[in-house]
């Protein structure tokens, strides 16, 4: 693919990722002389009505939304081969889960990243729009620590005007990423926007102590989930690591019960704007 140029517009420059449903490059849009992230759905999942749907929910619900910290959808299509493509803005920088890898946030810059986070999710819910798949392979932070979201792939349209109000799937099976699905995600149920909120603190938990809530395999860590209460951040911390005020909003994003989260996004991004520095 590197090099080839495809209907005169997208030249191939290097490969993003690769996963399940495709790949995603990196490629210059020739007549705008941008650079571009080309997603282009595989042709061996192409034929399922299922995935070219789920393609097409995320063209649709990322194209609602317009915010500094949510990538620019610019261009969806069909190639003449049959294959999908979704043309979006290049997010510089690295995700989240490879940032981890080297170590755990200092507690200013997991307050900068999430502030951000919760603005991007406030703007989303606003729209109609839950993500419903926030982890942090989906979060790019730039040098600059500037937070960008992507995949919008699971996302549920719940804006009362979109006549696509349906399950993702027909099928009984539960799409996500086990570490951080809410418990009502985990049992079927889950389109209320706070969903997010639980993918929040999850995400949240994994910035400040190097480990998401609840580990093992896929189905423990979903058990876990819907039957134990995480053990508070600043246990699996050295004492004054971790403000009390920081351990107390992550357990409250983490609360099993939706009703007893933040109310919204907005709420989230109140109380961790009393935690940023002047």
């Amino acid at each position: 693919m590197i090099g080839t140029v495809l209907i005169d517009r997208w030249r191939i420059i290097s490969e993003l990722g690769r996963g399940g449903m495709g790949e995603v490059w990196l490629a210059e849009n020739v007549p705008l002389e941008r650079l571009e992230a080309l997603k282009i759905l595989s042709s061996t999942v192409a034929v399922d009505p299922q995935f070219v749907s789920r393609f097409r929910r995320e063209a649709r619900a990322v194209n609602r939304l317009r915010h500094p910290n949510i990538v620019a959808l610019f261009d969806f299509g069909q190639f003449p081969d049959g294959r999908f493509y979704i043309a979006m803005e290049h997010a510089e920088g690295q995700n989240v889960q490879q940032l981890l890898r080297a170590t755990r946030f200092t507690v200013p810059r997991a307050i900068r990243v999430l502030d951000q986070l919760a603005q991007a999710v406030h703007h989303a819910h606003s729209r109609g729009v839950v993500h419903r798949d926030l982890k942090p392979s989906n979060l790019i932070v730039a040098p600059d620590d500037t937070l960008k979201v992507l995949d919008f792939g699971m996302a549920k349209i719940v804006a009362p005007d979109h006549a696509e109000s349906v399950a993702l799937s027909t099928s009984n099976v539960i799409w996500g990423t086990a570490k951080y699905m809410s418990p009502e995600r985990a049992t079927g149920t889950g389109n209320d926007p706070r969903t997010d909120l639980y993918a929040i603190g999850c995400i949240a938990y994994e910035l400040v102590t190097g480990r998401a809530p609840f580990l093992g395999n896929a189905q423990e860590i979903l058990h876990a989930h819907l039957t134990q209460e995480p053990a508070p951040p600043r246990s699996r911390l050295p004492a004054g690591d971790l403000p009390p005020e920081l351990d107390s909003i992550i357990l409250r994003l983490l609360a099993k019960r939706p009703d007893d989260r933040y109310a919204s996004a907005a709420d989230l991004y109140a109380a961790l704007r009393r935690l940023a520095p002047a």
